[in-house]
């Protein structure tokens, strides 16, 4: 399955007047390592904008090695540095694709793209021919909402999960969703390290960082 059979490079140009300082996203605002994005301290530029919704991924075409990347939970503006994907409901639950877009094999095929020496860009169709395997939506919830929990454990307790061995385990019908081998139990009252201060912050973090599944 190609992105481009699931997904659109949105183009839709607003003005900027439109678009509050605090939705609009570029990539100076844009944290590295799929760290998501800061509240931009200035308005946009005088001109236009391309609008983006909840759920549609927002990835920086500008030195992609940096791997900024973010799931939007809120409606903007960003500018032309910024590539706005969108995926279709009806084939593909944004999350799953997102994680797609996290993945080592997606950016480095599509840094294989990139054009120029002091500020490379990628070839959007590049990433719209990218192949990929897409599973019903019920289970592409299933290994979003996984590997979601699964980078916030990662974050706290050095935990290893990726998209394949999730995806993998999810599929599995002997494999119990919580992936409680190998420090994988995702619940936060079975932590080894179950302090109140550890699990309070968890839940925070993962509240911020786990759009809600209907994304």
């Amino acid at each position: 399955m190609k992105i481009s059979e699931i997904a659109s490079h949105i183009r839709e140009r607003v003005p900027s007047t439109e678009i509050r300082a605090e939705d609009y996203v570029s990539t100076d605002n844009m944290r590295p390592n799929f760290g998501g994005i800061e509240s931009s301290s200035s308005k946009p530029p005088p001109g236009n904008v391309t609008a983006y919704q909840v759920g549609d991924i927002l990835l920086s075409n500008i030195r992609p090695y940096f791997r900024k990347t973010w799931l939007a939970t809120h409606e903007g503006g960003c500018n032309a540095d910024v590539l706005c994907i969108r995926a279709n409901p009806e084939k593909c639950v944004p999350k799953y694709l997102y994680y797609l877009f996290t993945t080592d094999n997606f950016v480095n095929d599509y840094l294989k793209s990139c054009k120029g020496a002091k500020m490379p860009r990628g070839d959007v169709q590049r990433l719209l021919d990218y192949e990929f395997d897409l599973p019903d939506l019920p289970t592409q919830l299933r290994i979003a909402g996984v590997i979601c929990k699964s980078y916030c454990h990662r974050y706290f307790f050095s935990t290893k999960c990726s998209f394949d061995n999730c995806s993998s385990i999810v599929r599995s019908s002997s494999a119990p969703l919580a992936l409680s081998s190998a420090r994988r139990d995702l619940k936060p009252e079975t932590f080894s390290l179950n302090s109140s201060a550890v699990i309070g912050t968890y839940s925070i973090f993962t509240s911020k960082y786990c759009p809600a599944e209907s994304v």
